[in-house]
């Protein structure tokens, strides 16, 4: 069974703003009933693919109060289709950590993963980044992974594929991270094998996924 990403990602230009942690390392949640003051040097916010414009400026005065805004004043937005949940992604221009924002309820969830805690020369591996997220329809689970010094093709557990959308990459010391959004079946979970190609030759991975049903693969 082949499950389609169909998955979007684009870049918008944001304001220095938010803190948090990822995969989700340290992270908080911002009210946005009364959004903090804006500096100058802080352009207005807009609804930008799916990110409300209060909580997209909830997020980025946290990053900018954090020391962990975008690099270039630029995040990836990250949503497969309209009514499915959206999140930013960036690195922080003063420390190089991965950060994301996302919706929740009346708040805005952030973090970032440190980048003193990749290390440096990091074995090739894949890593789940946060939580499985239902599509709105509640027949899928969209689950935000990172591969690191590979890139991935497809995810197959048993009969069923799933392709992997990339979204955003990142270099961290000294070692690029892809990030990739996929739609698994809430039913299907367990050790997924992933087909990644590595210094240039193919090769066999696992990233385990937890869905409603553990152990499917």
């Amino acid at each position: 069974m082949l499950l389609p990403a169909g998955l979007l990602a684009a870049l918008a230009a944001c304001s220095p703003g938010a803190t948090g942690s990822a995969g989700h390392a340290a992270g908080t949640a911002t009210p946005i009933s009364s959004p903090s003051a804006v500096n100058s040097a802080t352009p207005s916010a807009s609804p930008v693919a799916g990110i409300p414009a209060a909580q997209r400026q909830a997020a980025m005065d946290w990053a900018a109060h954090a020391g962990e805004s975008p690099r270039a004043d630029q995040a990836v937005v990250v949503q497969s289709a309209p009514g499915n949940t959206a999140r930013l992604l960036w690195q922080a221009e003063q420390t190089g950590d991965v950060c994301w924002a996302e919706p929740s309820g009346g708040s805005v969830a952030s973090g970032c993963l440190k980048a003193a805690d990749l290390g440096a020369g990091t074995a090739p591996g894949l890593h789940v980044f946060g939580d499985a997220l239902p599509t709105a329809d509640g027949q899928l689970l969209e689950v935000l992974f990172r591969a690191d010094g590979e890139t991935v093709a497809r995810l197959s557990c048993g009969p069923a594929t799933v392709v992997p959308q990339q979204v955003a990459e990142f270099e961290v010391n000294g070692v690029r991270r892809t990030f990739y959004l996929a739609a698994i079946d809430r039913h299907t979970g367990g050790s997924y094998t992933a087909r990644v190609q590595r210094a240039g030759a193919a090769a066999a991975d696992s990233l385990l996924l937890y869905a409603e049903a553990h152990g499917s693969c």
